[in-house]
């Protein structure tokens, strides 16, 4: 009775050890923006974050043209309410 105890006590402490180290290696990349299961360690190269800085300014730069463009036909059409 108590091999068969100790066993399955084992057994589940073993799978309690590796979904903690799964789910430490999942949560680790989620909280980096990395896809769920790459290489937790790897770091990100130069060319990476300028390409991610560049694309973020990309977006910005076109939001403000969008922004002043409808400010500018809003102030042509007489609309400066909208």
């Amino acid at each position: 009775m108590g091999l068969i105890f100790a066993r399955r006590l084992r057994i589940f402490l073993v799978g309690v050890l590796l979904g903690l180290l799964a789910g430490l290696w999942v949560g680790n990349n989620l909280g980096q923006g990395k896809a769920l299961f790459s290489n937790p360690f790897t770091r990100e190269t130069i060319q990476d974050k300028l390409k991610k800085g560049g694309d973020q300014a990309m977006e910005k730069s076109g939001r403000i043209i969008e922004e002043s463009g409808r400010a500018l036909r809003n102030a042509v059409n007489g609309d400066e309410g909208q």
